[in-house]
């Protein structure tokens, strides 16, 4: 407004400025003050036309009442398109400047014209402007324009916001502003415009517009495949000519959910194209886009499209194609991935068909966020109908399954059998807890039982319950719970329920039928002494006519209970297995099919030395994969103990002997020589028997340490110093960091840990290496580690080296061992809380260190 109000100010002056020189013909003794004046007004002029040239925002100044424009800057072809209209008559020249200036008088003083000004005043305002039209999509009329208004009515008009059609056919949104000039007597002689391109934010509004839209259409429903044609049909002509939505269907070809064109004459057209690309084997820009899971921005031209041309078959595409390929002529797009999780299950596409609407890569971002909002409504849609056709599923199922949550136990989840098994309906089940309805047990008292699958430690747990229906019916259940990661909504409880009335029921026929028939009671005496124990019946026909839980557990699953279903179920390579399930006495032990492959003992038992009835008999099924790896174990560790106590004893044996008859016939040499033999057989019988009580404990279960503090600068010296005695020729070198901090452990086990690792550096770096042990403080523990210069060991072998008995095959050579120490080391670091680690060196040798945890006051 104020730049306005100084163009009216110059071109008052400038009018002011041709009354003198009409004044100054009139008057020529008045020339001399009249010169200073026009002097002064053609720098204000000079000063004026520099300013309104320059102005980024365009500027017409138009006579009243005419609407003839006097003055055009370079900012208004710019912004409206140059003008095509004669040039302006004489009369269209404001009255006010003369046709020519008088003799002397500066160039100022002339009338404008398009080399002094810039543009081409002249012609009428709305001459430049094919139309024009409101924000409402009102037209505006010849004498309703802006400046128009001013120059005819006087009227003011502020930021006023116009959608403009150019001549070459484009359109843009301008914000005017148009003020009057008056005359010293009020008069409307002229008006000033001024007016800048707003389409930038105009185009941003619309987009902003068209998103929000968008995501409100997307939500409304689940429908994607409906939603997204919407949003593609929104976008045309909103934001392109055209555009194109393909989602990767479960085949994981590229399918069109929506194309959508300005001119829905030509969606067969590209359909068709797509279709004639695809049969010669042409990568469409969509499938390139899903490949790379990049967008392309693409400007597509005459010479691009004959060079792509020239990369297809010679006979491959027909002349109609060719002919639609090449319309492409002067088209724009883009391209961008729909990502679901950082993966690519779709593409959009929007495109220009001309020259007037062009897609850059300023219009890469709004694309993004489009797709964006797309895919996540595709995806939810998706979770959606597979989480429904997963509730269908297990609504079809006998045994109940259930979610809740795991801390407050409550249902978010009851298939049709859980409901069956209560007698209550979903609302009724939904949001309550196991408890509500289970007789004699509490949710603290479930929350202990599942506490072991909640953090981690137990895979699933298993608990046989009483539930209690609406109808006040009581029924057995056993219920299995497991913990599950559900997409989008974390850790759940899924409980798995089974009916077992059919099962107790069962059970107690048979002790029935057992009590009241004498005749039954050894199968009772076998039926009992199996409890615990797989057990199964079968008749002469070899059907499995009964099986218990436990004998179902082990063989499941079983697509039928008969004995080539559970001859399927183990790896019997010698075919061993048929005589045990089919002639009563016999026993063999064979592995299960399954993950772990379990051993298996199967027994066939007769009663009273004569098979059951009708050629039934009773096999039992016996899990005795713990009892054969105890037993391994044990020959493995007797086998390794016999060895390793044999030499130490016979040496002390021998060397006893050797002094008890040789009394003052040895010299001191020889004496002290063979008693430094006992001593050292003595120690590493001593070292052996910790480590082999130490095992023992283990086997008992989970060792039991006290934490006590424990000063490494106060046991390591004692220990090294110990150890330097039993190898006199080998260097030990300390380095302990000063100030160290008290450790959580056990001073004994610390010791017995440090003494392990320096007697195995010594063994495999040779009795005269140099043996190094570096003890540092790092933030919350206490590091120790021992280093030799030893072989090292392969890299595959770092972790196996703590194990029990086991000796790596490329240096069990080089010294005698048990396998045993390591994993001694390894357990007791682990029952203080600490940890063991051994790495090779870069310069050689090998790194055997472990850590324990600073002793704090909560600790």
């Amino acid at each position: 407004m104020e730049l306005a109000r100084r163009i009216a100010l110059a071109v008052g002056n400038a009018r002011l400025y041709a009354a003198e020189q009409a004044a100054r013909r009139a008057a020529e003794d008045a020339a001399t003050r009249a010169e200073a004046l026009l002097a002064d007004l053609e720098s204000q002029s000079n000063r004026f036309e520099t300013t309104i040239r320059n102005l980024p925002s365009g500027v017409i100044v138009a006579e009243a009442p005419s609407g003839r424009t006097i003055i055009v800057n370079e900012a208004v072809d710019r912004i409206l398109g140059p003008a095509e209209v004669p040039d302006a008559p004489p009369d269209a020249v404001p009255d006010a400047v003369p046709d020519e200036a008088p003799d002397g008088a500066p160039e100022a003083a002339k009338p404008a014209t398009p080399a002094t000004r810039g543009g081409a005043p002249g012609g009428l305002i709305w001459e430049r402007i094919l139309e024009g039209s409101r924000p409402d999509g009102t037209r505006y009329g010849p004498d309703e324009w802006p400046l128009a208004r001013t120059v005819r009515t006087g009227e003011s008009v502020e930021d006023e916001e116009i959608r403009i059609t150019r001549r070459d056919g484009s359109e843009a949104w301008i914000s005017a502003r148009s003020v009057p000039i008056t005359d010293g007597r009020g008069n409307v002689v002229a008006g000033v415009e001024v007016f800048e391109d707003i389409t930038a934010r105009r185009t941003q509004q619309v987009r902003t517009q068209f998103l929000a839209e968008a995501s409100a259409i997307l939500a409304s429903s689940l429908d994607f495949e409906e939603t997204i044609a919407v949003v593609a049909r929104l976008a045309v002509p909103a934001v392109a000519d055209w555009s194109a939505v393909d989602v990767l269907a479960e085949d994981g070809r590229l399918e069109a959910l929506a194309l959508v064109h300005s001119d829905p004459t030509r969606v067969a057209e590209v359909t068709a194209l797509r279709r004639q690309l695809e049969a010669v084997g042409v990568e469409s820009i969509s499938e390139q886009v899903v490949r790379t899971a990049t967008p392309v921005v693409l400007d597509i031209s005459r010479a691009t499209i004959e060079g792509a041309l020239e990369t297809l078959p010679a006979a491959g595409l027909a002349d109609e194609t060719l002919d639609a390929l090449r319309s492409l002529d002067g088209s724009s797009l883009v391209c961008v991935p729909l990502l679901a999780g950082g993966r690519p299950i779709g593409a959009l596409t929007l495109a220009s068909s001309g020259s007037l609407r062009r897609v850059h890569e300023e219009d890469l971002p709004f694309a993004r966020e489009l797709a964006a909002r797309a895919a996540a409504a595709i995806q939810n849609a998706r979770l959606f109908r597979d989480a429904a056709r997963f509730r269908t599923i297990l609504d079809t199922v006998r045994d109940g399954v259930t979610v809740s949550d795991p801390e407050t136990l409550r249902i978010s989840y009851a298939n049709d059998a859980v409901l069956e098994q209560l007698g209550r309906t979903r609302d009724e089940v939904l949001g309550r807890a196991t408890p509500d309805w289970t007789e004699g047990l509490s949710s603290e008292e479930l929350r202990a039982v599942l506490a072991p699958i909640v953090s981690g430690k137990e895979i699933s747990r298993s608990l046989d319950i009483v539930r209690v229906r609406a109808d006040g019916n009581r029924v057995p259940v056993e219920i299995r719970w497991q913990m599950v990661e559900l997409p989008g909504v974390g850790p759940q409880l899924v409980a798995i329920s089974r009916n077992i009335r059919e099962r107790i029921e069962t059970e107690q026929r048979l002790t029935h039928l057992a009590r009241s028939e004498h005749a039954r009671a050894a199968e009772l005496n076998a039926i009992i002494g199996a409890i615990g124990e797989g057990l199964m019946v079968l008749d002469a026909a070899g059907r499995i006519t009964l099986a218990n839980p436990t004998a179902q557990t082990l063989l499941q699953p079983l697509a039928d209970w008969t004995i080539d279903a559970v001859l399927a179920r183990l790896d019997d390579p010698d075919g061993t297995a048929l005589a045990a399930l089919t002639n009563p006495g016999t026993s063999v032990t064979v592995r299960l099919r399954s993950g772990s492959q379990p051993w298996i003992e199967i027994s066939n038992y007769a009663v009273e030395d004569e098979p059951l009835p009708d050629g039934e008999h009773i096999v039992i099924l016996r899990d005795v994969t713990v009892a054969r790896e105890r037993e391994a174990v044990r020959d493995a560790f007797v086998g390794i103990l016999s060895h390793e106590l044999r030499t130490p004893v016979t040496t002390i044996y021998a060397g006893a002997k050797v002094l008890s008859r040789s009394e003052g016939r040895l010299n001191e040499a020889d004496r002290r020589s063979i008693f430094e033999d006992i001593h050292a057989e003595a120690e590493r019988l001593h070292r052996l028997v910790e480590d082999v009580v130490a095992l023992t404990r283990f086997g008992e279960g989970a060792l039991d340490i006290g934490s006590e503090p424990v000063l490494l600068q106060r046991v390591v010296p004692a220990v090294v110093g110990s150890e330097q005695s039993r190898w006199p020729e080998g260097r030990f070198e300390v380095e302990l960091e000063p100030g160290l901090p008290p450790v959580a452990g056990d001073p004994t086990y610390v010791e017995q840990v440090i003494r392990n690792l320096l007697a195995n550096a010594v063994k495999y770096g040779g009795s005269e290496a140099r043996i190094r042990l570096i003890a540092r403080a790092e933030e919350d523990e206490v590091r120790v580690q021992v280093l030799d210069g030893g072989p090292g060991f392969p890299e595959g072998e770092a972790d196996r080296l703590f194990e029990l008995y086991y000796r790596s095959p490329s240096t069990a050579r080089r010294a005698s061992g048990s396998g045993i120490g390591l994993f001694v080391c390894a357990r007791l670091l682990d029952a203080m809380g600490g940890r063991i680690w051994a790495v090779n060196r870069p310069q050689g040798g090998a790194e055997f260190g472990f850590a324990l945890r600073v002793m704090t006051e909560d600790r």
